[in-house]
């Protein structure tokens, strides 16, 4: 409770209009144990992971963030959302740049956790001083290009993210990677053969020209898979062509939907919104789909939820358990030297 509660102190010492985030706003605050220390401007995420110790936790305001070098620590980041929220009005946490795991100076980032962040760049996951894999990585309700997995990994999570690139295994092993009810707009590829990767509610629109592009040999399921699988991929009822998704009659697929003769249509009658594509927006808006199923009764996943991002045990959100601000009132002066400020926070689910 203390954690939420320092949360939303945090969020509320931010500018809640889109308009008003402005450098002095712009805050990172730092939780180490029961110590709280507040950092201000765009460097505020810089000082706070300098001054960080394995397991503090890092809360952001809204606005833009210079990027630090190397998240070599094992923290909790939680972002204000990788999107504006037009019902509070809160604006985006934005990273002006990719987030890079090195793992230098003996550090090793094990438990990594960032949650509510727009990073403008890629998820680059270096191979770390030592052979020793890294474990358990989780990005939650972020935005981001293309994911590398260039170390040798455990329990890796990707969930309820707007992906947009690659995720490319770089030769590396991933045991226990899963892209969890994600958009992923391109290719999932090249981890090493030993590898256990597991695509469960996601959308795959990416559609390779005569399948010479195509995705990896891994376990698909729930997702609305629009390319060509390579052999020896098993899809467990997904949604696509049943010729791309078997390769020949080749991979295992297993209580699968595939219609593509009328591709279009079949989408169109399948999503609530009827829209006939795999678009991350609405047609001719920027406002993001919520991929409710009409039939969800027809279209079930192996889980008995609805196949794709709206169903499964984290349908999508995009807004992150970061305490949302119901209402919030300053006092116009101070009493005894003291300003009275009143802050109402609805707590949110924790989706770790």
């Amino acid at each position: 409770m203390k954690h939420l509660f320092s949360m939303a102190v945090a969020l509320f010492m931010t500018a809640t209009s889109f308009a008003q985030v402005v450098s002095e706003a712009i805050s990172a605050t730092l939780q180490r144990g029961e110590s709280t220390t507040v950092y201000y401007g765009t460097d505020a995420l810089k000082q706070a992971l300098e001054n960080a110790e394995e397991g503090n936790i890092i809360t952001l305001s809204s606005g833009t963030f210079s990027t630090p070098a190397n998240f070599n620590k094992s923290v909790k980041i939680y972002g204000a959302g990788y999107d504006d929220d037009t019902l509070t009005g809160v604006a985006r946490t934005f990273l002006a740049g990719g987030v890079t795991m090195n793992g230098l100076d003996g550090q090793h980032p094990d438990y990594f956790y960032m949650e509510g962040v727009w990073i403008n760049g890629d998820v680059n996951i270096n191979k770390l001083e030592t052979d020793s894999l890294i474990q358990g990585t989780k990005f939650v309700k972020c935005r981001m290009g293309t994911i590398r997995m260039k170390n040798n990994s455990d329990a890796t999570i990707f969930r309820q993210c707007y992906i947009y690139g690659n995720i490319e295994g770089s030769g590396s092993i991933a045991t226990g990677f899963i892209a969890q009810n994600c958009y992923i707009t391109d290719r999932v590829q090249w981890f090493d053969t030993k590898s256990a990767v597991l695509i469960d509610h996601c959308v795959l629109p990416y559609e390779g020209y005569y399948c010479s592009y195509t995705h990896g040999p891994y376990l698909y399921k729930n997702s609305f898979v629009c390319n060509c699988l390579d052999l020896g991929a098993t899809t467990v009822n997904c949604v696509g062509d049943h010729g791309k998704l078997s390769n020949g009659d080749q991979n295992t697929s297993v209580s699968c939907y595939t219609n593509y003769s009328n591709w279009g249509e079949y989408l169109a009658s399948i999503f609530a919104d009827g829209q006939g594509n795999l678009s991350y927006t609405l047609n001719d808006t920027q406002i993001p789909r919520r991929w409710e199923i009409a039939n969800p009764d027809v279209f079930i996943g192996d889980d008995g939820t609805a196949v794709g991002p709206a169903g499964g045990d984290y349908p999508w959100d995009k807004i992150p358990s970061t305490p949302r601000i119901i209402s919030s009132k300053i006092a116009n002066k101070t009493v005894g030297g003291k300003l009275h400020v009143t802050v109402k926070a609805e707590a949110r689910p924790v989706t770790e």
